[in-house]
């Protein structure tokens, strides 16, 4: 919830600058589930094998958002 959250917020606010701010923020975010994601395996509560695929989803997402994040910075 929180990096769809945070890049909705920086969308709105209405500067490439504030934007990228926002996209620093999910970034963040998503380090944060990719944590959390690692201790449900080292826990228990989630198979290595199946949490690989999502893994590979959230470093997809953080390349895109960092490569969003570059090019509103290079406008």
């Amino acid at each position: 919830m929180s990096i769809i959250s945070n890049i909705a917020e920086g969308s709105g606010r209405g500067s490439d600058r504030e934007f990228v701010y926002f996209l620093r923020i999910a970034r963040g975010s998503l380090h944060e589930l990719q944590t959390q994601l690692i201790l449900a395996i080292d826990l228990g509560y989630a198979d290595e094998l199946e949490m690989h695929a999502t893994m590979h989803r959230a470093d997809r997402v953080g390349r895109l958002i960092h490569g969003l994040a570059r090019t509103l910075e290079r406008r």
